[in-house]
């Protein structure tokens, strides 16, 4: 009977811990993806290409991303404008505002080879 009740007090506090373990493995990162900056092309791929950035992201199962909306929405209540935010401290503050934990930000060019 003692080793019974000593499996069962062990299985109790196991079971304790449960919820814990799995919000811990649960949790993951929140991301938000900066428009990409551009280099010889037209600034309609700008929202395509990063939106699709933020999609392969997500599609890692690693991250939770903020939606492109809602970022939005956060910034414009700030007062904080995106407009020509490229350097490190500019993302950084974004971020902030924002509450995420990782900022996305680069830039994706073409390049053409001639003969």
């Amino acid at each position: 009977m003692k080793k019974l009740s000593g499996t069962l007090l062990l299985l109790v506090f196991f079971m304790s811990l449960l919820p814990q373990v799995v919000s811990a493995q649960n949790s993951k990162p929140t991301v938000a993806v900066m428009d990409l900056q551009l280099t010889g092309l037209d600034d309609d791929y700008t929202r395509v290409l990063t939106d699709r950035l933020g999609q392969e992201i997500f599609a890692t199962d690693r991250f939770l991303v903020l939606e492109r909306a809602e970022m939005e929405a956060i910034l414009v209540e700030q007062g904080f404008s995106m407009a020509g935010c490229v350097s490190n401290e500019c993302i950084i503050e974004a971020g902030r505002i924002l509450s995420v934990e990782q900022m996305v930000a680069g830039s994706i060019g073409k390049i053409c080879f001639f003969r």
